[in-house]
C-alpha cells in the first residue's frame, strides 16, 4: 500500500516565490487587491438584471447597424420560429494605401522578465475531485502518462477565477478540471442502488491524513519520496503558495461567481429568449 510521504508547510509563502496571479475577473493579485464583496441574492438579483440589460442595447445596437446598410438585394429563408435574412449590400470602400515608411525605426523590446531571465511558459493541468467544498484529490499526470495521486486541504474550486500564476521560473497557465462531490449525495446513491440490487461504492477521500487547521497543505501518495517528480511538486508548492496568500481573495471571488451564476440562471428561467431573425450582411468584390 502506497504511503504518504511529504506536507506542504506555510514556509513556501507566496511573497517569498515573487508569485502573482492573472485572474478572470481583475489584473494581478499583487497582495494589494482588497477582498471582493459578495453579495446577497437580491443583490445579485439587481446586477445581472443590469447586466442582462446592458447586453441587450448593445445587441439592439448592433442590430440596427446592420439594418442601417442600404441593401442591393434581400432574400429570406424562413425557419420554424425564426427566419434567416441575406442582405447584399455595396462592397465598404478600399482602405487608402498606407505611406511609405521613412526608413527603418529602430524596434525597442522590452526588457526581460525576472532579473534577465527568460520568460518560459508552463502549463498545469490538473484533476480535482472536491469532496464536500473541504477536501480535494488531484490526479497528476507527467509527460508518459503516468498519473500520481495527491490529497490537499485547499478547496480547489478556488482555483477556478485563475488564468494565470507568474513566478521566478516563468508565467504558469492553469487549467484545472474540477468536479464537485457530496459524501451524503454518495451515501445516498449507496442506498438506492442497493435497494435495487446494485453496488454503488460511495466515492470518499482517502482516511488517515490530518492537514494543519488553517494552513494549506498537500500530501503525495508514493512509496518513497524519490519516486515523485520534480514537476509534481514544484506545480503544487506553487498552488499551494499562491493561494496561502491570497486565499480570502480566491475564496471571495469564488463565492460571488457562484452567487451571480445562480443569479443568471434564475434570470435566464424567468426570461426565455424570444425567437430573432438571422440578419447577415454581405457583399461581392467586382
Amino acid at each position: 500500500m502506497n504511503k504518504t510521504f511529504s506536507y506542504f508547510r506555510s514556509e513556501l509563502a507566496a511573497l517569498s516565490l515573487g508569485i502573482t496571479c492573472t485572474s478572470l475577473l481583475a489584473g494581478d493579485l499583487t497582495g494589494g487587491e482588497s477582498v471582493p464583496e459578495v453579495p446577497t441574492p437580491a443583490e445579485a438579483a439587481g446586477l445581472v438584471a443590469a447586466e442582462m440589460q446592458e447586453r441587450k442595447s448593445r445587441r439592439e445596437a448592433a442590430i440596427a447597424a446592420v439594418w442601417s446598410v442600404p441593401s442591393l438585394q434581400e432574400w429570406e429563408s424562413p425557419g420554424a420560429d425564426r427566419s434567416t435574412i441575406m442582405r447584399r449590400v455595396a462592397p465598404p470602400p478600399a482602405s487608402p494605401p498606407a505611406p511609405p515608411a521613412e526608413g527603418t525605426a529602430d524596434v525597442q523590446f522590452p526588457p526581460p522578465d525576472w532579473e534577465g531571465k527568460p520568460r518560459r511558459v508552463h502549463t498545469i493541468s490538473i484533476h480535482a475531485k472536491v469532496f464536500d467544498h473541504a477536501v480535494s484529490k488531484i490526479t497528476w499526470r507527467d509527460a508518459d502518462g503516468t498519473s500520481w495521486q495527491a490529497l490537499s486541504n485547499v478547496n480547489f474550486n478556488h482555483f477556478s477565477q485563475v488564468t494565470s500564476i507568474k513566478s521566478p521560473e516563468g508565467v504558469w497557465f492553469l487549467l484545472p478540471f474540477v468536479e464537485n462531490i457530496d459524501s451524503a449525495r454518495e451515501l445516498e446513491l449507496a442506498g438506492l442502488a442497493a435497494a435495487a440490487g446494485f453496488v454503488h461504492e460511495p466515492r470518499t477521500p482517502p482516511p488517515g491524513v490530518d492537514f494543519t487547521p488553517d494552513v494549506p497543505e498537500y500530501v503525495v501518495f508514493a512509496e518513497s519520496e524519490s519516486d515523485v517528480p520534480e514537476a509534481l511538486v514544484l506545480e503544487l508548492d506553487l498552488l499551494h503558495a499562491h493561494y496561502a496568500d491570497n486565499r480570502e481573495i480566491l475564496a471571495a471571488r469564488y463565492e460571488r461567481n457562484k452567487v451571480l451564476n445562480e443569479a443568471r440562471r434564475a434570470w435566464r428561467k424567468a426570461n426565455p429568449p424570444e425567437p430573432r431573425d438571422t440578419v447577415i450582411n454581405f457583399w461581392v468584390r467586382p
